[in-house]
């Protein structure tokens, strides 16, 4: 039960729950000027100044003290003897936004002098922190501790939660009105007190990039890492990563490290250290944690199957995730991808990997559709596959246009296909019958594509005149046959290779407008649009992805 309150009080102390049984934040004792000593260790009792905010090893911004006002006092150890010889009222500064302090409060005290009560300021001396720009604050005045070996404790709290009257130096309660779950402390040690060396908890921390637990030859120690402490009075502290915590008084010391975001804790979170109190004891605390990485699948839409990402995202692709990671854990997983087409494992291990696609019907792959992945600590690597999907095409010939297919002709295929050089200049035409309309061709006459009997006249006129007017007959053909299969944007998939309909029809109209290659063209046209089963297509969007 012990424990389980500890892990409690812990997680309020990282994460703040906004009620009076936590404090955010942290204080440290340094020199006047901010700099820290050896194991805060110091020469003289003058020597020693609060500041608050960032302390030694910790990142700008880290520990900062929750805005306002706070006092402050000296004891022992053991928080039971009060060693600060003024009024709590004395012992006063404000923290500021930013978490560190700017200022402390104004306070008097009566004083005789030459013989009247004179009013003397008692606010305590003030120095810079150079590295934060911030105030340091004298403990000074306060009495030497009984403790052996030296040591000293100082708390804050805020002055909304001081028990007491802070015009009084001592006030009644265990800690001198200073709750410890509503206070930050810190233990020092003046040489001038006994020479007992007073215990060390040492607190490091590692990176175990092979996640096995231990730590191994050649793994790096992390700094700068957040660490709650938990003395034995249940006041609760944050240090960083290395850090050497002076274990008085003895006891139970509670200790806790954050997990951070996209790491994994290979050790125990929170370790307890038993402090008998002896002179030179020394605990080690070692925390390791492993970071993770993760791999990133894209799924790509390939226009024309060439192998190269057209740009086309397609959502709702499966993709599985299989491995195992460098502590043995096997990883089996399988997710969709997103709008964007892409989807991501989080929170991998340093391992093997293999990312797999998972076609659906009617879908073909233009990648490998596996692929094997190494990933280091913390590393993010990205794999993509490239699919396209396929369709049918029926072909017809151009007498089925003249005949039969011209009553499914729409004004929109005579806008396009008049849009074009071959059919927007006018073309002669020769005496023919139309049976789409059952009507005589007219005889030799520039004839404009406006109506289905006009493109039936067309597609029967006589082209032994000119090779280009048999050309331009056959993609029309070709046209209707692709607009008709939605096929237009695809890409068909011939003996030849997998060849764009745009393409096809763009070389054309460049035969038929230059002459060249006009016998070439007309009898490749001729061969599709006979090919009765149909032809296979690339199409051009992503079909529906259905399992």
């Amino acid at each position: 039960m012990k424990v389980l309150l500890k892990i409690l009080l812990v997680l309020v102390v990282m994460f703040g729950t906004g009620s009076a049984f936590a404090l955010s934040g942290a204080i440290f004792t340094t020199l006047e000027d901010g700099s820290s000593v050896n194991h805060n260790i110091y020469e003289n009792v003058e020597d020693v100044y609060l500041d608050g905010g960032p302390g030694p090893r910790a990142p700008i911004g880290a520990a900062g003290l929750p805005e306002g006002y706070y006092y402050f006092q000296v004891t022992d150890p053991s928080g039971k003897v009060l060693l600060s010889q003024d009024p709590v009222k004395c012992r006063c500064f404000h923290v500021n936004s930013d978490g560190v302090i700017d200022s402390v409060c104004p306070a008097v005290v009566q004083k005789k002098i030459k013989g009247q009560l004179t009013d003397v300021s008692c606010a305590h001396e003030t120095g810079v922190d150079i590295d934060h720009g911030a105030l340091t604050v004298q403990l000074y005045p306060y009495s030497q501790t009984p403790n052996n070996g030296g040591v000293y404790k100082v708390w804050a709290t805020p002055v909304g939660d001081f028990v007491g009257n802070p015009d009084n130096i001592d006030n009644p309660g265990q800690f001198h009105g200073f709750v410890p779950s509503r206070s930050k402390t810190d233990n020092y040690k003046v040489k001038k007190g006994k020479q007992i060396e007073p215990p060390i908890i040492l607190i490091r921390k590692f990176d175990d990039s092979n996640a096995n637990g231990i730590v191994d030859e050649g793994e790096k120690e992390i700094t700068g890492w957040p660490i709650i402490v938990t003395d034995p009075l249940d006041v609760d502290n944050i240090v960083y990563t290395p850090a050497s915590i002076m274990a008085v008084p003895a006891g139970s010391w509670y200790i806790c490290e954050e997990v951070l975001d996209d790491w994994m804790a290979t050790a125990e979170k929170c370790q307890t250290v038993e402090v008998l109190g002896s002179s030179g004891e020394t605990h080690e605390v070692r925390f390791l944690n492993v970071q993770f990485g993760s791999i990133t699948a894209c799924k790509g839409y390939d226009q024309n199957g060439d192998g190269i990402d057209d740009g086309i995202s397609v959502e709702g692709f499966k993709i599985c995730l299989e491995g195992t990671a460098v502590n043995g854990t096997i990883v089996s997983e399988c997710k969709y991808t997103g709008e964007n087409g892409c989807v991501t494992f989080d929170d991998l291990l340093p391992g093997n990997y293999t990312v797999t696609e998972i076609l659906p019907n009617n879908w073909y792959a233009s990648s490998p559709a596996s692929v094997s992945v190494t990933l280091s600590e913390n590393d993010d690597k990205t794999v993509q596959f490239l699919n396209y999907c396929k369709g049918k095409v029926a072909m017809h010939t151009k007498g089925y246009w003249q005949n039969q297919g011209c009553t499914i002709v729409t004004q929109d295929d005579l806008d396009y296909l008049a849009a074009l050089p071959p059919y927007a200049s006018g073309n002669v035409i020769t005496k023919g019958q139309d049976n789409c309309g059952s009507v005589a061709c007219p005889d030799s006459v520039n004839l404009p594509l406006t109506s289905a009997n006009a493109l039936g006249c067309y597609i029967v006129a006589s082209n032994s005149q000119d090779s280009r007017i048999g050309l331009a007959q056959q993609l029309m053909a070709f046209i209707l046959n692709c607009r008709h299969g939605s096929a237009l944007d695809a890409a068909l998939i011939l003996d030849i290779g997998i060849v764009n309909v745009q393409d096809i029809i763009d070389a054309a109209i460049n035969a038929w407008e230059t002459g060249q290659d006009v016998s070439f063209w007309q009898s490749l046209l001729d061969d599709i649009n006979n090919m009765e089963s149909g032809v296979d297509f690339i199409a051009g969007t992503p079909c529906p992805v259905i399992y």
